[in-house]
């Protein structure tokens, strides 16, 4: 089974929004960040992930929990994760798409 990685960079004067940067975390690839070439797929799994965020109830918009942004693998950052910024980030991509 495949896994899809997450990681959001300064862009390089390509607009007022950090980079979001998609990579399949799998050896050689697991073909998931090809899926989401169509912007229709990649629109929705952004609404998705922002439905995540700010629906969550484990945790208040200032931090976060394992329902919304935490996980074993980012655990070195849990006490800088907060699901409010991310919510408002994913409110700002969403509303500047044109499709």
């Amino acid at each position: 089974m495949g896994a899809l990685s997450v990681t959001v960079r300064q862009g390089h004067g390509v607009g007022p929004l950090p980079e979001i940067v998609l990579y399949d975390s799998v050896p050689g690839g697991a073909g998931l960040v090809a899926e989401l070439e169509d912007p229709k797929r990649f629109r929705a799994a952004l609404k998705e992930a922002r439905e995540r965020v700010e629906g969550c109830r484990g945790c208040a918009p200032e931090t976060s929990c394992y329902g919304c942004l935490r996980s074993f693998a980012n655990q070195f950052a849990h006490a800088h994760l907060a699901r409010g910024p991310v919510a408002e980030y994913l409110d700002r991509v969403l509303q500047s798409w044109q499709l």
